[in-house]
């Protein structure tokens, strides 16, 4: 998908991140009445979701920067930043899909979990160097990266909206009702992934990264301050 990139000052980035943000909730909360309605109607059960103790809950402390700091930025490093190819781009896309995907081992005991996540990124960024000395060493691999991504680029933006979807099936309690339904229940993913891609795209990383913390952060507040 061929999107023109739009450069604009800092401050003038609030208007079309504003409008992106509403259009994108909104449809959002649209696609979620849809699976509600489609699962009512057949009378499934939507699949049950990973349990966040209740103290979690009301930490706004614990929820903002984990939902509207770490996982936007995690996934839109994962799923959108090699939207746009580049050496970097894939190297970074590596990194954090190996922190993302591989078990998390305790090398320091479990009571050292900071230290247990340091060592794991560090080995992830070692492994991203890695990567990047290799593109940088081997023109001809990059050269065809590049050729790739050019042929593809509609290919691999849809690719990265159903991943971004499909992804977020580790909501929930992993089951078999959970992987048959995850086309349905991660519709909003997926439709919301668009709208990201487009950020991305049209607008840059840091861009799609300040969505995905406000549409993030944005039921949080509500669910918060609603009590």
């Amino acid at each position: 998908m061929r999107i023109s990139r739009h450069t604009l000052p800092l401050l003038g980035h609030f208007k079309p991140l504003s409008l992106l943000f509403m259009v994108t909730f909104s449809i959002t909360l649209l696609v979620i009445l849809l699976e509600t309605i489609i699962l009512e109607a057949f009378s499934i059960d939507r699949p049950e979701t990973r349990i966040i103790s209740s103290d979690q809950l009301k930490n706004l402390f614990y929820l903002l920067p984990k939902y509207s700091i770490l996982f936007p930025i995690v996934e839109e490093m994962e799923h959108r930043i090699c939207l746009i190819y580049s050496k970097l781009n894939f190297s970074l896309m590596i990194v954090f899909l190996v922190l993302s995907w591989t078990p998390f081992y305790y090398f320091f005991g479990v009571e050292n979990y900071v230290l247990n996540l340091t060592t794991k990124f560090s080995i992830c960024s070692f492994i991203g160097l890695l990567v990047y000395s290799l593109l940088s060493k081997q023109k001809n691999i990059d050269n065809a990266l590049t050729q790739f991504w050019d042929k593809h680029h509609t290919t691999i933006f849809y690719v990265s909206l159903i991943s971004f979807g499909f992804s977020h099936i580790v909501n929930y309690n992993l089951s078999l009702s959970a992987f048959l339904l995850m086309p349905l229940i991660t519709l909003h993913q997926s439709i919301a992934g668009i709208f990201l891609g487009y950020a991305r795209l049209r607008y840059g990383i840091i861009f799609s990264i300040l969505l995905h913390g406000m549409l993030n952060a944005t039921p949080i507040f509500i669910s918060h301050f609603s009590k």
